[in-house]
């Protein structure tokens, strides 16, 4: 059995049952530890339901990919980055398998962004940065709070739905 805990974290909890098993103390005299707050995923269920509609409805052949960009260890973070990760990149992709007007034997495609964020949800520099870089190579992006909003962006760009 492997413990997960720090060496000075360790220790405390040791000392502590120690005097436990001595019965100099008791549960109720160890400090109050504070309640771990769960993170809320507010905007997971917005992005499960934009990805759904799109793999259903977008022409085939199109692709609808998300870029995970989640808090982690710093460590695993320089790891991520080292492997190509980039913080502020759109949450999704998504790619038309042709230029619109083409016929899809040629190749090529059209690229878009989509920044999924909850209702008054603000886009960081970093994301409006990257947003401004993808849009400037031919990536369009947009922050969407729904299906329809994904909708209406990429319908603006011409591409149409099933």
């Amino acid at each position: 059995m492997t413990l997960k805990a720090k060496p000075a974290a360790l220790k405390a909890y040791m000392r502590a049952s120690a005097a436990m098993l001595a019965g100099d103390i008791t549960a109720d005299d160890l400090p109050a530890r504070k309640p771990r707050r769960k993170p809320t995923k507010r905007e997971a269920p917005r992005q499960i339901a934009i990805v759904t509609h799109l793999r259903r409805h977008l022409p085939e052949g199109s692709l609808v990919f998300h870029i995970p960009n989640h808090r982690r260890s710093e460590n695993h973070g320089h790891f991520l980055r080292a492997m190509g990760q980039i913080a502020g990149m759109p949450d999704l992709l998504v790619c038309v398998p042709h230029p619109l007007g083409q016929a899809p034997t040629q190749p090529g495609g059209l690229w878009f962004g989509l920044e999924v964020k909850d209702e008054g949800g603000v886009v960081s520099d970093r994301q409006a940065y990257w947003h401004g870089v993808l849009a400037a190579l031919g990536c369009p992006c947009a922050v969407v709070t729904d299906v329809r909003g994904a909708v209406v962006f990429l319908e603006g760009w011409g591409v149409r739905f099933q």
